[in-house]
């Protein structure tokens, strides 16, 4: 068997083998990139992934701070007046599917899937920095700061 070269563009300079490679690096970062999304937003929905992150090109919300929450949101919304939504209905819609808080310490969910409730043993509290933690995080970081005779505690 012969075999031929990688065909060469030379007005780009760019060989098939560069190309082949480019496009499976690509595919490689978006897989990537999905199971990112699905890992840390396992509740958002394709539809809600392709109509406002993808698509409007907003990115992901984050999910640790609620000044960058909120500021993601204005966003999203602010794209969204031109249509004719009910805004306040909207807002919750895309509240509940894209953004769960969770703690800015241990990165667990602060919030239930389903319902969006509040995990009770776990409640966000909210630093003057706008940062979420969960009541239960916070309450050790409490009694660390009490016995090894810190400051007052600051954000994580």
């Amino acid at each position: 068997m012969i075999k031929q070269p990688p065909s060469n563009n030379t007005a780009t300079g760019i060989t098939q083998g560069d190309t082949h490679q480019q496009l499976s690096c690509t595919t490689i970062i978006m897989s990537a990139l999905l199971a990112t999304r699905e890992a840390l937003f396992p509740h958002m929905t394709d539809e809600y992934f392709e109509r406002i992150v993808k698509r409007r090109g907003h990115g992901l919300p984050n999910q640790y701070s609620l000044d960058e929450t909120n500021a993601w949101m204005d966003r999203v919304l602010h794209d969204l007046r031109s249509s004719e939504h009910d805004l306040e209905s909207e807002r919750n819609t895309i509240r509940h599917a894209c953004i769960r808080l969770r703690c800015v310490k241990c990165r667990r969910p602060c919030q239930e899937i389903q319902d969006g409730s509040f995990v009770e043993s776990h409640r966000p509290c909210i630093f003057p920095c706008g940062h979420i933690i969960g009541s239960s995080c916070y309450e050790d970081m409490i009694l660390l700061y009490t016995y090894t005779e810190l400051q007052s505690p600051t954000c994580p």
